[in-house]
């Protein structure tokens, strides 16, 4: 058995590093709890489930950013303007829609003001809350 242990040992730790890779990247998609326009279930959850058949979601944003300062090229902290009393102040309206076609189909958009996406959601292997699905946006 030694023998064996010491001949596998070797390829199952090159073998393994890919795996992780690919188990942490896909772990590292559930950190976003929305893919463009689609619906997220929960903020915070991904769903693999859509929203459900013949459902519409509308959510409007807004946004409001103030900036005085910016990091530099070697991470200092440095002011946006020479005076202290200047703010840059930048507003941001955004939508985002969904809609189901089936039970396992849903489409949305993220549309905002320099940027819009469109993105689907279909669900697979469904049984009861576990389930596959696969997202994509443009």
């Amino acid at each position: 058995m030694a023998k064996y242990h010491n001949v596998l040992l070797p390829y199952f730790q090159q073998s393994i590093k890919p795996l992780l890779l690919l188990v942490c990247t896909i772990i590292s998609f559930g950190l976003n709890a929305q893919v463009g326009g689609i619906s997220g279930g929960k903020i915070n959850a991904l769903n693999h489930n859509p929203i459900p058949k013949g459902d519409a979601e509308f959510e409007p944003n807004y946004s409001i950013s103030l900036t005085k300062q910016y990091w530099d090229k070697n991470g200092n902290l440095q002011s946006l303007y020479n005076t202290l009393d200047s703010v840059l102040i930048e507003t941001s309206v955004s939508f985002r829609m969904a809609y189901a076609f089936t039970d396992q189909l849903e489409i949305g958009t993220f549309i905002a003001n320099n940027f819009s996406n469109w993105s689907v959601k279909y669900s697979i292997l469904t049984q009861n809350k576990i389930g596959l699905g696969f997202f994509g946006w443009v």
